[in-house]
């Protein structure tokens, strides 16, 4: 399996990748003995049956399919360890090439943006006392506007591009909550559309910048948990869960939660 990697274009890389007939073949193979413990032949007991036979009962099309999702996940993790990508998302399937002997496929990756955190506290901490706002955040609503001020400056000091994929998938959970609130109300997303007077690329367009803002500002966050050595424990985290009431495979980003968390009373301090 050869892997080569183009040129980074916003946080995200392309892989292309080419496997040889014989990989192909021997995958198969792999994937077809799974699948035999699984299927009655005629006249074997389940499971017993030789490779050949197993191969002429099946769909030929699942074979093939269950024999790329093999490939592609043996291709993600060599392309990953050999150029030590430090990915933040699932890799995405671009193109799909195998009516050759030699396979070919198209893999793109989202990386984990670099970023420079620069001078943050000095600029937060100057644009707070413009505002206005050092010794009146006791209140609520001077409160949230603290806040506001903190990540509009973290927003607008920091550059850096977050992948596309990200983007994508923010607003597709975004639409598809849209969708569940207007079935609840007994509305279609058109009907809603038009009460706000809106078409749905003006929708889509808000919801890209509400996702591309909030994307920026967890990673932003997680840079300053970073910078300012803040860390969360394992007590922290299991009281969390408990609070949250989520399972164990969860724990991994409660702690992300938390770390923004300690990274925003950090940054309130300032």
């Amino acid at each position: 399996m050869e892997i080569k990697l183009e040129g980074i274009v916003k946080n995200t890389v392309t892989a292309k990748i080419t496997v040889t007939a014989k990989e192909v073949g021997q995958e198969q193979q792999h994937v077809l003995t799974g699948l035999a413990k699984d299927t009655t032949v005629k006249g074997f007991r389940k499971g017993n049956a030789p490779l050949n036979l197993v191969k002429d009962a099946l769909d030929p099309e699942k074979l093939k399919q269950r024999t790329i999702m093999h490939l592609l996940d043996h291709a993600v993790i060599k392309a990953i360890e050999e150029n030590k990508l430090k990915i933040v998302g699932n890799p995405l399937l671009l193109e799909s090439n195998t009516a050759q002997e030699n396979w070919g496929f198209s893999l793109s990756f989202p990386l984990y943006p670099s970023l420079e955190l620069g001078e943050y506290k000095a600029k937060i901490t100057s644009a707070v006392k413009k505002a206005k706002l050092k010794d009146e955040a006791s209140k609520p609503e001077n409160e949230d506007k603290k806040i506001k001020v903190v990540f509009d400056t973290l927003l607008d000091s920091i550059s850096f591009d977050v992948p596309q994929a990200l983007i994508d998938e923010e607003v597709n959970h975004a639409l598809s909550r849209l969708v569940r609130q207007t079935e609840t109300l007994n509305l279609t997303v058109d009907d809603y559309l038009k009460s706000l007077k809106k078409t749905p690329e003006q929708l889509k367009e808000e919801y890209q910048k509400t996702a591309v803002e909030s994307l920026k500002l967890d990673f932003i966050l997680i840079a300053v948990a970073k910078d300012q050595k803040l860390e969360v424990t394992e007590v922290e985290i299991k009281k969390f869960q408990e609070t949250a009431a989520v399972g164990d495979d969860q724990q991994s980003m409660l702690k992300g939660v938390l770390l923004k968390r300690k990274a925003v009373d950090f940054l309130m301090k300032l």
